[in-house]
């Protein structure tokens, strides 16, 4: 799908429908702290899944290894380490759980497959190259989101294909060619899926537009909101300068843009709705320090229904159950936060 293939029809909500702040209740319900010197410290927790037992699984990516919690955040056990054989791991990235499996995407290699016990069942090989490639796994076959393959003019190409489980191309869906030079701090890699076998997906990254897709790279919808952009804050900006000033003035590394992308990462849950987090937000200084990041609440029909801003919702997050788990948003930050979800509307 390319620009000129895209739907003709945008929705762009002009206000919200519900403006008081108790119409979204966010309740902590409990927080797991992963700095205990114990057999449950996680020196990096870098994403998260859970079952359908509410039981949550963490992957600690510089252990190679995955923690397990009940539904009330106690530790259960952990599985893995670093190393090559069939209950190890090699630089792992992320996982998901797929038919009561897991599925642990080790980069540049596959997808190594192991129960919920964390015994080896199967691999698949990784054919060609997918730099940064996240292979997420969809009943019978593998969507591959791609953002490290660069087309003939420079620019960083982010794409979504569908392949068989032995990686072999079924169809391209969706692709965005972006200048990183110019906007450095985009990753539109960052999609999110509903229970339709469709997934959200920005447009590009200087609109607030974002398309709903089924598989077969069809677009089902497009919408956003007016928007008034907010420029990097000056904290950021001093970060920034003096964190990269060599590659600066070696023309290396691109001199920070007015404004940061305006949609950075998109969560949908239990009811369709979808979450839009937007503008300045932790990820672009690594985690160094803490920013409330602002959030639009859409119904699946693109209705705009609610904004508001938090600190401790991160990019790897998942709502499932009525339930919103979120991993540390920052290097001060040492626990996993779990929150129940209500609406009043």
């Amino acid at each position: 799908v390319d620009e000129n293939e895209l739907t003709e029809t945008i929705i762009i909500s002009d206000r919200q429908q519900y403006s008081d702040n108790e119409l979204l209740g966010l309740e902590k319900i409990y927080s797991i702290s992963i700095d205990n010197l114990d057999e449950s410290y996680i020196s990096n927790a870098s994403w998260l899944q859970i079952d359908n037992d509410r039981n949550l699984y963490v992957l600690d990516h510089y252990e190679a290894k995955i923690y397990v919690y009940d539904e009330n955040g106690n530790f259960i056990k952990s599985f893995g380490r670093p190393g090559q054989g069939p209950n190890e791991l090699e630089r792992p990235l992320i996982f998901f759980i797929n038919n009561s499996q897991l599925y642990i995407y080790e980069s540049a290699k596959g997808i190594k497959i192991w129960d919920f016990d964390g015994k080896y069942i199967d691999y698949i090989i990784q054919q060609g190259s997918f730099n940064f490639a996240t292979p997420v796994p969809i009943d019978d076959f593998l969507l591959i989101i791609n953002y490290g393959r660069k087309d003939e003019r420079g620019r960083m190409i982010s794409e979504i294909a569908k392949y068989t489980k032995d990686f072999k191309l079924i169809n391209h869906i969706v692709s965005i060619a972006v200048d990183q030079k110019k906007d450095p701090g985009f990753i539109p890699g960052l999609i999110s899926f509903n229970n339709k076998n469709q997934f959200y997906w920005p447009q590009e990254r200087n609109k607030y537009i974002i398309n709903k897709y089924d598989f077969d790279g069809n677009v089902l919808l497009s919408f956003g909101r007016k928007y008034e952009r907010k420029p990097y804050s000056d904290n950021y900006r001093s970060w920034y300068a003096e964190r990269n000033a060599s590659l600066i003035e070696r023309g290396l590394r691109p001199k920070l843009p007015t404004y940061p992308p305006i949609v950075r990462y998109i969560i949908t849950d239990d009811k369709g709705y979808i979450w839009v987090a937007l503008g300045e937000w932790y990820y672009d200084s690594e985690g160094l320090f803490q920013l409330n990041v602002t959030f639009d609440i859409f119904d699946e029909n693109a209705n705009f229904l609610y904004t508001f801003e938090h600190e401790e919702i991160g990019q790897s997050t998942i709502i499932k159950d009525g339930r919103l788990y979120s991993l540390p948003t920052n290097i001060n930050d040492t626990t996993i936060d779990v929150y129940k979800i209500t609406y009043n509307y």
